[in-house]
């Protein structure tokens, strides 16, 4: 059974940006972060990111990008009938710890984007979180309710 995560709420309705930057920058001069993650299941506190994808992009120009496997510290490892990576491919990967400095390099001051970004928000704080840089993600943009609202597709 898959678990859905509820939409993140303040005062019953969806809370907007913090009025300045980047949020309210031209689309071609603010700094979006899109973000990938490949889990091992599907609950953050317990399952883990085993591949990232990060790239910062300002005005259609990519100026930052981390792609790499990680590797779970706790060895939990799951869900490679949906993703295709298996164990040994993860054994000389860094952990996510390893990475912290390049991505909170790339997050700092963007806009996070992600397809079903509520799932790769909650992975990527419980991922933080337990790598001792706690990080509070309350706004994004997420591509699948942006299709889903502006185009009447049978697949999004």
């Amino acid at each position: 059974m898959a678990q859905h995560l509820p939409p993140r709420q303040t005062s019953g309705r969806p809370s907007e940006p913090p009025p300045g930057a980047p949020w309210d920058q031209p689309i071609d001069e603010a700094p979006l972060c899109f973000v990938d993650l490949e889990m091992t299941g599907l609950r953050p506190a317990s399952d883990r990111v085993i591949e990232l994808c990060l790239e910062r992009v300002v005005g259609g120009r990519v100026e930052r990008a981390l792609t790499s496997l990680v590797r779970p510290e706790c060895g939990t490892f799951g869900n490679a009938h949906v993703h295709g990576i298996g164990p040994e491919e993860v054994e000389g990967a860094p952990t996510f710890a390893e990475l912290i400095d390049p991505i909170e390099q790339l997050l700092d001051g963007a806009v996070l984007v992600a397809h079903a970004a509520a799932w790769d928000v909650a992975f990527l704080e419980a991922e933080l979180a337990r790598a001792g840089h706690p990080r509070h993600i309350e706004h994004y943009l997420d591509t699948l309710t942006l299709s889903r609202r502006a185009f009447s597709l049978p697949s999004h």
